[in-house]
């Protein structure tokens, strides 16, 4: 679908002085990003992302729940006398994702968004729970085993190895340390940091589920409302989207109440 931009921003620039509109920011909703592509178009001081019912209607200001949500933008800010921090958003990131050979196998996973696009918009802060919990680089490799609810970490080639309880003591003191962070992206299937890609095992050697790593089950329980993402998800453009901005919305709100 095309939109015509110049008569768009035409259009705004002969209302932008009769109200408050230009210090706003109107983003879609998730149920515009699993529906919609991104259509975006720029005027001096707004971000309009037209919305479904934009598409439905053409009309520029017929923005209506539930399709859009607004919130205020650094300027609508700093008008209103509301200090503006310069700093980014400070995000935790599976260490291994940022190119730190910290995985079982001595190796890295590095990810070229969380390097690129996100290392721009974002303070990333690695964290390696399995290191961190005084596992060794290389270690054995372990897998989740047992029930989803209450999993054991047991080793994938050896059966006698269990870091249950070390992994469990990590995460019962880590989650509280990390209270600074404003989001964080996981390493799917991995028995630690998996969002919902990890595979539970059965005697070692049947998958009969798929659940949440160790530390990410223990992260998103203590801060159920922190914006999360795996880096399997991230070349889905409408999740890494949203990721962003409810990072940013959730910042901009912060200061604004």
């Amino acid at each position: 679908m095309h939109i015509n931009q110049d008569n768009a921003q035409s259009k705004w620039a002969q209302k932008s002085d009769t109200n408050e509109t230009p210090f706003i920011r109107v983003i879609p909703t998730e149920r515009f990003f699993a529906t919609r592509d991104l259509y975006s178009f720029e005027t001096p001081f707004i971000r309009v992302i037209p919305t479904e019912h934009f598409f439905a209607t053409r009309d520029l200001y017929s923005f209506k729940p539930p399709f859009i949500s607004v919130i205020p933008t650094e300027r609508q800010l700093a008008t209103r006398g509301l200090p503006i921090s310069t700093k980014k958003p400070i995000v935790g990131v599976s260490q291994c994702l940022l190119g730190d050979a910290v995985r079982y196998d001595g190796k890295s996973k590095a990810n070229r968004i969380v390097l690129g696009k996100l290392s721009t918009i974002f303070e990333l802060t690695p964290v390696c729970p399995e290191v961190e919990a005084g596992l060794s680089i290389p270690r054995p490799p372990v897998q989740l085993t047992g029930s989803i609810d209450n999993p054991k970490l047991t080793g994938r080639d050896n059966p006698a190895i269990d870091v249950s309880h070390t992994m469990n003591k990590y995460c019962l003191t880590k989650p509280a340390e990390l209270n600074h962070l404003s989001g964080f992206i996981f390493t799917s299937r991995s028995p630690s940091c998996g969002l919902n890609s990890t595979p539970v095992f059965l005697n070692g050697s049947c998958i009969t589920e798929t659940g949440r790593g160790v530390f990410a089950a223990a992260l998103c329980k203590h801060y159920p409302e922190l914006p999360v993402i795996e880096d399997c998800e991230l070349k889905n453009q409408a999740l890494l989207d949203d990721f962003i901005l409810s990072i940013l919305t959730q910042r901009l709100w912060a200061k604004s109440s």
